[in-house]
């Protein structure tokens, strides 16, 4: 199930997939095209492909804030082709401006990272290359091994083939971790 944002109106569908167990997908191309559609943004492809990592910022931002997932718990939400570089900033500023302006979100019990710890995966596509092997394992130590859900994104041109995808040194247990195991868990396959 797709899910666009965290306003009021989508709380009934979140309501009905928390209580099936099922997880809401959001996928950048969806947003982005509707923000271009709307706004008339983003005109070249470069525009759109980068303007992704920043609609996936605004997406999570009012699914958190919104109170989706105090209202929530058993919701789980993936955020798809958003890449994941974004997401360990994005977190520590909500968790300061949710200290410092809790009078409007008082139906937020806890600090925002909270939430997206325990109901937000993400997967890797476009998988992030630093200039530095050591800042990539940084970044999925920030994020969460366990909330990275790898993703090719296949056959477009940008796809990442898992052989090459991840330049950065990985133990035979982290990869198979990226690349099967926490979808696995994720969607309850065995």
């Amino acid at each position: 199930m797709v899910w666009a944002d965290g306003t009021k109106r989508r709380h009934r569908l979140g309501a009905e997939i928390g209580a099936l167990g099922a997880a809401a997908v959001e996928a950048a191309s969806i947003r982005v095209g509707i923000d271009r559609a709307r706004r008339r943004l983003a005109v070249l492809l470069h525009e759109e492909h980068h303007a992704v990592a920043e609609t996936m910022q605004a997406v999570l931002t009012s699914l958190v804030f919104e109170g989706v997932f105090e209202r929530f718990p058993k919701l789980r939400v993936v955020i798809m082709e958003g890449g994941l570089g974004w997401i360990p900033s994005l977190s520590a500023r909500m968790d300061k401006h949710w200290a410092r302006l809790r009078s409007e979100v008082p139906h937020l019990k806890r600090p925002p990272s909270e939430y997206i710890r325990e109901q937000v995966w993400f997967t890797t596509q476009p998988m992030e290359e630093p200039g530095r092997a050591s800042q990539l394992i940084d970044l999925f130590d920030r994020i969460g091994w366990d909330r990275i859900l790898f993703s090719t994104d296949y056959p477009h041109w940008d796809f990442d083939d898992p052989r090459y995808a991840f330049k950065a040194p990985l133990s035979e247990a982290q990869r198979d971790q990226l690349l099967y195991q926490n979808a696995q868990a994720f969607y309850g396959i065995r």
